[in-house]
């Protein structure tokens, strides 16, 4: 074997292990499930197979992630067409997704495609009318406002109980 047959099968194996380590992709939503905060994606930049490029498959049932803590969530929804980013998670985290505590991951695998996470909107619709826009200047909402309970403002209840 010669230097450059050498240098090119180091290469192939090098692209070979690469291909098998997943780390993000930007995706877009093609189905939405708000009561499991799951979503089916669609990821967007075409995989390289044989010298032609093929679009890779849906991602099904991806854990959405959820922004703020335990005690106060925000629980974005999705919709189809919706453009984000999914990140592939180190090892396997089905057990601790499922129990909330420290545990052994089910399988040794590392990078997999098996162990995605959504983690929100990378392109918002510019067009968009309803939205939630946070600056130094406060907190401002574009769109309609459905209050569930108890509204208080400055320490005093304007109105009360459910809509």
């Amino acid at each position: 074997m010669n230097r450059s047959d050498g240098y090119a099968y180091e290469e192939a194996k090098k692209n070979a292990f690469f291909q098998q380590l997943h780390v993000a992709a930007l995706v877009q939503v093609i189905a939405s499930y708000p009561k499991e905060r799951a979503v089916d994606v669609k990821p967007l930049v075409k995989s390289l197979r044989e010298g032609s490029y093929i679009s890779q498959p849906p991602i099904l049932r991806v854990p959405v992630m959820q922004f703020g803590s335990a005690a106060f969530p925000v629980r974005p929804v999705y919709e189809a067409g919706d453009c984000g980013l999914v990140v592939y998670l180190d090892q396997d985290s089905d057990n601790v997704l499922l129990s909330g505590v420290e545990t052994e991951p089910q399988t040794e695998n590392y990078h997999s495609a098996a162990y995605p996470v959504f983690c929100g909107l990378v392109q918002a619709d510019a067009g968009a009318e309803t939205y939630l826009e946070v600056s130094r200047e406060g907190v401002t909402v574009h769109g309609k406002v459905n209050i569930k309970g108890e509204l208080i403002v400055n320490g005093a209840s304007i109105g009360g109980g459910e809509t």
